[in-house]
C-alpha cells in the first residue's frame, strides 16, 4: 500500500510544484512586460 500512495503523492507534489513554478514566471513576466503593457495581465485573467 504504501509503495503506490507513495508515488501519487510524489506526482501530486510534482504537478504542484510545476504549477507554483509557472505562476511565479507567469508574474515575473507579467511584472516586465506590465511595466510597459497591461495586456498580459488580461490574457491571464482571460485564461482563467
Amino acid at each position: 500500500m504504501s509503495g503506490g500512495t507513495d508515488k501519487k503523492v510524489q506526482v501530486k507534489a510534482a504537478k504542484m510544484a510545476k504549477l507554483a513554478i509557472l505562476d511565479v514566471i507567469g508574474l515575473v513576466s507579467n511584472i516586465k512586460v506590465g511595466n510597459s503593457i497591461d495586456v498580459p495581465k488580461n490574457k491571464k485573467l482571460a485564461i482563467a
